[in-house]
């Protein structure tokens, strides 16, 4: 009987999961239309983290200072995580509290996780970037925030690059983590993730003492949606212009930059490289894609990544429904 109820658990949050997903993908290609008449970036990041990231940025900018102690900076960051983990469930719980009020409990998942998803709008922001040699502001300062990135040194190719980091961003961070671990723990382990997440990407910096404490377990929970994501990615290559799904298996190698690595290979390209974070602190980063491709990457490269990753939503969505029939049918 206790396993029957678990199993059921489970199928209610695929269809939480697979809802949610469909109506932001719906939402958000709204949003892309819009920025495609007004020209301005609207809604490419989750909503949770829109309301989050301003307080979290100048915090990691006021107490992340050279200089200081190892301790010192880890107690700091200790001090910023959990405020973010508190105020994401303080947002969370008030959600509980409104859809109670509006007699409507049990949405009040399917909400909370849609609040945490944003899987294509930065699309548009990534082609924009790469397409115009004068860009925007708007979108140039989009691109740099969604990934914590400084990109005023940049050229056009680091920019188109830094647009295919952003890209496997939003399919990771925003799209397949989110959905991979509310299905499996709901959403107390879904809010420490989304604190997790936006809190280590903010540093930037995967050595600083001032992650330390929580770099671990940020990387334990994304392991998993880091192979189901890469193995998507492999299989989206078939059907993808310019796609080896040969070529794309080896980024699996690369456990630490898995799902960006997989992109790298299936479109021949090379992806990564060191960087700035936001705050001009040099962040070194191994280059990733196949000997012999080129770093230099062209608007129809971009364009080719684009298509790639919208494919890979297509495959989540059609992964999620079969799971949810062949549950259904089983139970």
């Amino acid at each position: 009987m206790y396993v029957i109820v678990i199993a059921m658990d489970f199928l209610n949050r695929c269809d939480d999961a697979l809802l949610a997903l469909l109506i932001t993908i719906f939402l958000q290609l709204i949003c892309m239309m819009i920025m495609a008449v007004t020209k301005r970036p609207i809604g490419n990041v989750p909503i949770i983290e829109a309301v989050t990231r301003k307080m979290v940025q100048k915090l990691v900018d006021r107490l992340n200072r050279s200089g200081r102690s190892h301790f010192a900076l880890m107690m700091r960051g200790t001090i910023i995580f959990f405020l973010l983990l508190a105020t994401t469930l303080f947002l969370f719980i008030g959600l509980e509290f409104v859809t109670g009020a509006l007699s409507l409990p049990s949405y009040h998942h399917f909400v909370v996780l849609m609040l945490c998803l944003s899987p294509c709008a930065v699309t548009m922001v990534v082609l924009n970037v790469s397409a115009t040699q004068k860009t925007q502001k708007g979108f140039y300062q989009s691109l740099a925030l969604a990934i914590h990135r400084n990109l005023v040194k940049s050229d056009q190719y680091a920019q188109r690059r830094a647009g295919g980091q952003a890209l496997v961003t939003a399919l990771t961070e925003w799209m397949m983590a989110p959905l991979v671990i509310y299905v499996a723990f709901g959403v107390p382990i879904l809010a420490l993730y989304i604190a997790l997440s936006l809190f280590i990407r903010s540093v930037a910096d995967d050595n600083s003492a001032f992650v330390a404490p929580f770099y671990w377990l940020y990387k334990t929970l994304q392991f998993v949606p880091y192979v189901i994501l890469s193995l998507l990615l492999c299989v989206a290559s078939i059907f993808t212009a310019g796609g080896n799904p040969m070529r794309a298996l080896k980024g699996l190698k690369h456990w630490k930059s898995m799902p960006l690595a997989t992109l790298a290979y299936a479109q021949n390209v090379i992806l990564g490289g060191a960087t700035q974070n936001l705050s001009g602190q040099k962040i070194p980063h191994d280059w990733v894609g196949p000997e012999g491709a080129t770093a230099k990457l062209d608007h129809k490269d971009v364009i080719r990544l684009c298509i790639h990753c919208g494919i890979t939503m297509f495959l989540t969505c059609v992964t999620l429904y079969v799971i949810i029939v062949l549950s259904g049918g089983y139970f």
